[in-house]
């Protein structure tokens, strides 16, 4: 089973179970319907996981100056992919420069388990 988070709607206040890879991902409200980034409360206990990221994590490995390069390396190697643009602006295009849903780009990381250890360790080894 994949661990998730009880979040709240920052809309409507209604909590919404969000899986863990998926924290920081636009998600639907159970109970207003509509599509938000749900808000974990402070003082959440977060499950225990071996080497998912988040996706508010892999979001800041696009974006981030200091991670582009390695993070990319990756992209390339895996599914010959090219993050273009800084900061907010990064987006993944395909060599053909097709843009890349970043959310199922994410999942299917998350859902190889050698591409998702070897993720997690070059972020860690980023973050240090």
């Amino acid at each position: 089973m994949k661990p998730s988070i009880q979040a709240r709607c920052p809309e409507c206040g209604g909590l919404v179970e969000v899986p863990y890879i998926l924290l920081g991902a636009p998600t639907a409200c159970s109970s207003c319907d509509k599509t938000v980034v749900a808000e974990v409360p402070v003082g959440t206990v977060y499950p225990r996981t071996e080497h998912e990221i988040t996706f508010r994590d892999f979001q800041q490995l696009l974006s981030g100056s200091a991670y582009r390069s390695a993070i990319g390396e990756l992209l390339a190697r895996w599914f010959d992919y090219e993050i273009r643009g800084i900061g907010e602006t990064a987006v993944v295009r395909s060599r053909g420069g097709v843009a890349v849903d970043p959310v199922k780009l994410h999942r299917q990381i998350q859902e190889d388990s050698a591409k998702q250890r070897e993720i997690y360790k070059t972020a860690i080894a980023l973050w240090r």
